[in-house]
């Protein structure tokens, strides 16, 4: 197994495009910005070997985009009340 010791790199954009694929019921420009925003935070790796990426890193990488899905949703539901009580 060529990859067991990390050596083919899963690179930023194999990433991005792996959580969009994942979550393809949402806008794809949505779902690019929050990774690339828990990537500046450090909340993801910008950078990983492939098989660190399907044994340790996805799961908990789409567990935070799934908060943040949610968290913004929320935002938005809470800013429509907010315009409509003024």
């Amino acid at each position: 197994m060529l990859d067991y010791y990390g050596s083919i790199i899963k690179k930023k954009d194999e990433i991005i495009n792996d959580i969009i694929r994942k979550y393809n019921t949402y806008n794809p420009a949505n779902i690019k910005e929050i990774v690339e925003d828990l990537m500046e935070k450090g909340e993801i790796e910008k950078e990983c070997s492939v098989s660190g990426w399907w044994v340790f890193l996805s799961k908990t990488c789409y567990e935070k985009v799934e908060k943040e899905i949610k968290k913004r949703e929320l935002e938005e539901i809470d800013l429509k009340k907010i315009n409509d009580v003024l």
